[in-house]
């Protein structure tokens, strides 16, 4: 990531990309938006966004979004002291003390009307069992009414 000292937003948001964050990440100098939840196979530490470093000011960033298991039962491959946390299960994004911040799903509709953001190989079934179970989707349409 050395190259991109001007970078200043990140989405990597449900792309089903697994292993571990590189450290190098957090020395991006003017990230201020990194988006990384959704990604149930993703691991690492994404602390050096919370500590600062000597290549990043800790102050530049508005927001760390990650799978870090910040709302009460949610699970957790990432560990992060400043991140909004969002559970890949349910989707509720939690703050440090596990207060529910917002429910975030990037929802995407194909050509027959259904949501194509779960079609994706790495998404949980415990994930759609939730939306089946639990959300209301009926204000969802294909746009022919």
């Amino acid at each position: 990531f050395g190259k991109l000292t001007k970078l200043n937003e990140l989405f990597l948001n449900e792309n089903c990309l697994s292993g571990t964050f590189p450290e190098s990440l957090s020395e991006l100098p003017r990230l201020e938006l990194a988006v990384v939840q959704g990604n149930p196979d993703l691991r690492g530490s994404l602390n050096g966004f919370c500590n600062g470093t000597e290549t990043r000011d800790d102050r530049n960033l508005f927001l760390l979004m990650a799978n870090c298991g910040g709302c009460p039962g949610a699970p957790s491959l990432v560990r992060c002291d400043c991140c909004v946390c969002c559970d890949v299960v349910t989707y509720d994004c939690c703050d440090i003390e596990g207060a529910t911040l917002w429910n975030h799903a990037n929802l995407g509709l194909n050509a027959a009307g259904n949501i194509f953001s779960f079609d994706r190989p790495c998404l949980l079934n415990e994930t759609l069992a939730h939306y089946a179970d639990n959300k209301d989707l009926s204000w969802i349409t294909d746009g022919r009414e």
